[in-house]
């Protein structure tokens, strides 16, 4: 039988159509995935090729076009009505060229399908497009190491038969980093031994309750808040008091001012440390020397846009990467006297110049300040008719030093541990920062080095 030749079909009514287009990767890899589906809603056809095309210089790529690139990903004969994924993956790409790129079908005449043509809403668009992406230009990277430090044990079921979930809650005190089990296990994490050591534990459970675990001053404190459907007849709040130099608890009673139910821990500061209360909205103040809480007067720190807290950089200054209005990240200073915020602009400045904004995390490493964790952005340039997404997980870090109000370097942390999908929490001492990533019962303690 004769093979027909090929032949582009612009706009149509075909009722095949081409959806849900998604182009994922990292910045690492010159490598990407593509997906997307299609959709064969008559048995009078027969699609005998399903793929992608790809140019570098065709902003409409085309099979019939030898310079295109041909991705095949089906060429199983079909007919009949049926929906079928067309997954793929584009490698070596050249980082800062720009692609197009554009789902295709081969129906047994010769005629050619292409997405930008053949999509859902093909009948109200006028102006067909493919999807264009580039992949970003790393800068020139410096290595890290990630040393595995003793997995942070868990306390054991009555019958010692099988571990608990990782359920730690971290807290980093005087340059020391401590792990508080809601069954009441403490730990804190030795370096000159490389090991966690276990310490008085609090003998209480407070896994049924709302709990929060914090530090302020040169102690640590559990408060306790028995959970909604007590109502109005909440039992009032404890509280216990951890004293490390002593490795001792103590209990604070019911008198505690103000419960903390409902609310986040901020930041610590002046032996007093600050909550964002959620109901009544507003700030709350915990005096680590009069055991009380009290309404506190902090209205920038309360308007403050941010998920995983603050850390301390020096005196009363604290550093974080929060949200403003329009969802956009930054980074920013927060004096706790004044509460008035400032702008780390250089660093925003290198941030976005490298496509490295929007990391949930700005730690403080002596006196610099690592950024670049878990930024994912996008690597489109235009989503084409068929409106695709992207996905693109960054691996690079910034170091920027206080001090110069430069950036130190970029690394390569391509091989940070653990599952970016999973949770995975970067915890600051000050003088080291560790990875705490957790899937379930197993969990996973890293230090990062760099040089």
């Amino acid at each position: 039988m004769p093979v027909l030749p090929l032949v582009d079909t612009g706009p149509n009514t075909l009722p095949i159509v081409f959806a849900n287009m998604s182009l994922s990767g990292r910045s690492s890899s010159n490598a990407i995935t593509v997906t997307s589906s299609i959709n064969i809603q008559s048995a009078r056809y027969v699609v005998k090729e399903t793929g992608y095309c790809v140019s570098n210089t065709d902003s409409l790529p085309r099979l019939t076009n030898p310079n295109t690139r041909r991705i095949v990903v089906d060429k199983t004969p079909r007919q009949g009505i049926y929906n079928s994924p067309l997954p793929a993956t584009l490698d070596s790409l050249s980082p800062g060229q720009i692609y197009y790129i554009d789902p295709y079908a081969v129906l047994d005449d010769g005629r050619i399908l292409y997405g930008r043509h053949n999509h859902t809403k093909m009948q109200s668009t006028t102006v067909a497009t493919a999807v264009s992406f580039r992949l970003p230009v790393r800068p020139p990277l410096l290595p890290v190491s990630f040393v595995e430090r003793p997995p942070v044990p868990t306390p054991l079921t009555p019958s010692n038969s099988s571990p608990l979930p990782a359920y730690q809650q971290f807290i980093p005190l005087q340059d020391r980093l401590y792990a508080f089990y809601p069954t009441g296990y403490l730990q804190v994490y030795d370096p000159t031994t490389n090991n966690w050591k276990a310490l008085s534990p609090l003998g209480t459970n407070v896994f049924a309750t709302s709990y929060l675990v914090f530090a302020a001053g040169d102690k640590l404190f559990v408060h306790s808040s028995p959970d909604y459907w007590y109502g109005s007849n909440r039992p009032n709040p404890v509280m216990w008091e951890y004293d490390p130099a002593q490795d001792k608890w103590t209990d604070l009673g019911n008198d505690l001012g103000i419960n903390l139910f409902n609310s986040r821990y901020l930041l610590a500061a002046n032996g007093i440390a600050y909550f964002r209360n959620a109901y009544p909205y507003g700030m709350l103040a915990f005096d680590a020397k009069q055991k009380k809480t009290v309404a506190a007067n902090k209205p920038t720190l309360l308007r403050i846009n941010n998920y995983n807290g603050f850390n301390p950089l020096a005196g009363n200054t604290f550093i974080a990467s929060v949200y403003d209005s329009n969802n956009d990240a930054q980074y920013i200073s927060y004096d706790v006297n004044t509460d008035n915020v400032g702008m780390l602009t250089n660093l925003q400045s290198a941030a976005e110049k490298q496509g490295l904004i929007g990391s949930p995390y700005l730690v403080v490493r002596d006196s610099d300040l690592l950024t670049g964790w878990n930024v994912s952005t996008t690597m489109l340039l235009n989503s084409g008719s068929i409106n695709a997404t992207s996905w693109l997980r960054r691996d690079e870090l910034i170091r920027f030093s206080t001090a110069t109000q430069l950036v130190v370097g970029y690394y390569d942390i391509a091989n940070m541990p653990g599952n970016a999908n999973l949770s995975r929490r970067i915890i600051s001492t000050g003088k080291r920062v560790f990875i705490f990533s957790t899937d379930g019962l197993s969990s996973l303690f890293t230090e990062v080095a760099l040089p």
